[in-house]
């Protein structure tokens, strides 16, 4: 089975956490590339920011576009997947 790797964020916690989608790549190792790149990106933010992570504007890290902040800090990570190529039907089994 073909497998996708998508680069996830997260931020908060308990009833506050949210998780987004930041890309898809082919090879697990440029998804990890991108998590290092976003990670970095938003730590430089962070301390031009002076640690107040709700000053950052929207749009500002180039590597995720759509970053959401919070005061535990923003976390990326990877997830893998199966890639189809058609509709797949799944049924239970009883």
């Amino acid at each position: 089975m073909e497998k996708i790797y998508i680069v996830m964020g997260s931020a908060g916690e308990y009833s506050d956490h949210i998780t987004w989608q930041v890309a898809a790549y082919k090879t697990e190792e440029e998804a990890k590339k991108h998590v290092g790149k976003a990670a970095e990106r938003f730590r430089e933010l962070n301390l031009k920011y002076h640690e107040d992570v709700y000053a950052i504007p929207k749009g500002e890290n180039e590597y995720d576009a759509c970053m959401h902040v919070d005061y535990t800090g923003t976390r990326y990570y990877v997830e893998e997947v199966d890639l189809y190529h058609d509709v797949v039907e799944y049924r239970l089994i009883a």
